[in-house]
């Protein structure tokens, strides 16, 4: 752990960050140089340092005003990757040429000259940051993000941007890659030729990924992506990710829309849970949510904001509970659905609460008989301000599983 306002020689850096023998020197002499996902700003202040050019690197209202070598420019690999914040900057500065470097923290981008050399503004922060578990674990948010671009493809529905409202579709996912299309009116009409298909790539889910790791959970609009197809692309597709109620920042969602956690039977025996870190994402990201918001705010609207069971009113604790499980056919029609409170959506999702199709009454399976959730038992579902009914057909269905998994054994109310 580096310590702000330390002295470290190079050796030191070697020693603390196990850098390999045949990787010492050479680059490290040269400003600045990429080790694994962090880079080594070495600034000198009012010297010319090794590299004997002497450009005004300096501090100005806090910041840092760094150039980069002689030749450095905006179109170099290492120099984008700073820009783009998908990797640690630790800064490192001295006045002295040949003097050790004094640690000063970990720098953000703030802006930058496009010339040679390029000129990067810097907000350097004082500390390390803690090491934390990322949002995105990317391997596995690839594989759920190419398989929602998937069911978008078969299913032609489109998409839009969130604040001018462009519309686009996928065609598919071919190579492993998502091919997007922009669509017009025009378009829609075959007044005028498709546009170019344009592709999104694992290297550019990396790279958006890798950036919103880098945040506090919200990134303002543009910054993951400055490409309006393609940062609306990442949110669409990929369930953790959300835009704020604006439409001005993608947010980090963990809870939206999720499927809820398995339930376990209490055992005698402890142990101590295992970490949720990946078991949590994986079962964050396996729910595609295309359309599941929308649905939410339709049931809202019909059930008058309560949940249909227990007319529970804290709109945070309702979900959007299907009839017909969503990976069968991905149905977000409201009669194949319900408004449910977290609790009750759990009881449905395990069929420890049947629905009879045509009375609409409540049945409880019999481990709940002795439960707080006997109270649910000839309670019937609220009537839909449209006066629809949920689909009998769906419900049969479940109504069927609930009395097999059940064995016919369930509590209904007395006659």
């Amino acid at each position: 752990m580096l310590i702000v306002n330390r002295e470290y020689s190079k050796e030191d850096l070697y020693n603390i960050f196990d850098i390999p023998i045949e990787k010492r020197k050479g680059p490290w002499n040269t400003g600045y140089v990429k080790h694994n996902d962090t880079v080594f700003l070495f600034v000198n202040i009012g010297n010319a340092g090794r590299t004997g050019h002497n450009y005004a690197n300096k501090w100005e209202e806090g910041n840092l005003i760094w150039y980069g070598k002689t030749d450095s420019h905006q179109g170099q690999a290492l120099i984008q990757t700073m820009i783009d914040g998908i990797c640690n900057v630790l800064v490192f500065t001295r006045t002295e040429d040949r003097s050790p470097y004094t640690y000063k923290g970990i720098a953000h981008y703030i802006s930058h000259e496009n010339t040679t050399p390029i000129c990067i503004t810097w907000k350097v922060i004082p500390d390390i940051p803690p090491k934390k578990a990322p949002f995105i674990n990317i391997p596995l948010a690839w594989e759920i993000f190419i398989e929602n671009a998937g069911l978008a493809a078969k299913t032609k529905e489109p998409f839009y941007s969130p604040l001018d409202g462009e519309e686009y579709c996928v065609q598919s996912t071919f190579d492993n890659k998502v091919w997007l299309e922009r669509v017009s009116a025009a378009r829609r009409n075959n007044l005028q030729p498709p546009f170019p298909k344009e592709s999104f790539t694992y290297e550019r889910f990396i790279k958006c990924s890798k950036k919103f790791n880098l945040t506090d959970g919200k990134a303002p609009k543009t910054t993951i992506d400055n490409t309006v197809l393609y940062e609306t692309t990442f949110v669409e597709f990929l369930p953790l990710l959300e835009w704020d109620t604006e439409n001005k920042n993608i947010i980090f969602s963990p809870y939206a829309d999720s499927e809820m956690e398995k339930l376990e039977i209490p055992g005698t025996s402890f142990e101590e849970a295992p970490n949720d870190i990946l078991l949590q994402q994986i079962n964050l990201l396996k729910r595609s949510r295309k359309g599941q918001r929308h649905l939410k705010k339709n049931l809202l609207i019909q059930y008058n904001n309560k949940c249909c069971v227990t007319a529970c009113d804290v709109e945070a604790a309702l979900h959007a509970c299907h009839i017909q499980p969503h990976r069968i056919n991905g149905d977000n029609d409201s009669k194949n659905a319900l408004l449910l409170r977290a609790d009750i959506h759990v009881l449905w999702d395990k069929n420890l609460i049947g629905i009879h199709p045509k009375t609409l009454e409540i049945h409880i399976a019999s481990k709940l008989k002795s439960s707080h959730y006997a109270f649910l038992v000839g309670k019937k579902l609220a009537i839909r301000k449209d006066l629809m009914q949920p689909s009998e057909k769906l419900l049969k269905v479940r109504w069927s599983e609930f009395k097999i998994l059940s064995n016919n054994a369930f509590e209904t109310r007395n006659p």
